[in-house]
């Protein structure tokens, strides 16, 4: 009985893995999606918003809140300075405060030029704990918690 229990269990994990989905955005609006938020917005637990080089603005493009939801969103090389999400000191890069866990990811960008006048100009935390992967903070300036306020 163990051994049925056991793969039943792992089929159904591999079957969750399967079915999520990436979504590519593009900084010029010819992706999947025409902005990051859209992406994140059609996203459920387990997909990917896929993040192609260059610069994101605008829009749609800050001020970013995943929604409680457990997503990866990421740059497709892995690598911050290929990969920025320019605030242009218009509003914050992202807002957390629906429980997001350590499977709500951000990996591989550069939040910049957050400016929200007021907590946290990068990343706005409020009783979550998300994991961040290879990001870098630049240029961001708040009363309290320029890069992240928790």
């Amino acid at each position: 009985m163990k051994g049925r229990v056991f793969c039943l269990w792992l089929s159904l994990v591999a079957a969750g893995q399967a079915g999520a989905t990436t979504r590519v955005v593009r900084p010029d609006g010819l992706g999947d999606y025409p902005d990051i938020q859209s992406a994140i917005q059609a996203s459920v637990n387990g997909d990917i918003v896929l993040l192609a080089p260059g610069t994101f603005t605008g829009p749609g493009n800050r001020d970013l809140d995943y929604h409680g939801k457990a997503i990866t969103v990421r740059s497709s090389s892995d690598d911050p300075q290929a990969c920025i999400i320019d605030c242009q000191r218009l509003g914050r890069g992202l807002v957390m405060s629906e429980n997001e866990g350590p499977q709500s990811i951000l990996r591989g960008v550069t939040l910049a030029n957050g400016a929200p006048n007021s907590l946290g100009a990068g990343v706005y935390l409020h009783q979550c704990g998300p994991t961040f992967v290879r990001c870098v903070f630049s240029g961001d300036s708040a009363s309290l918690g320029g890069a992240i306020y928790t």
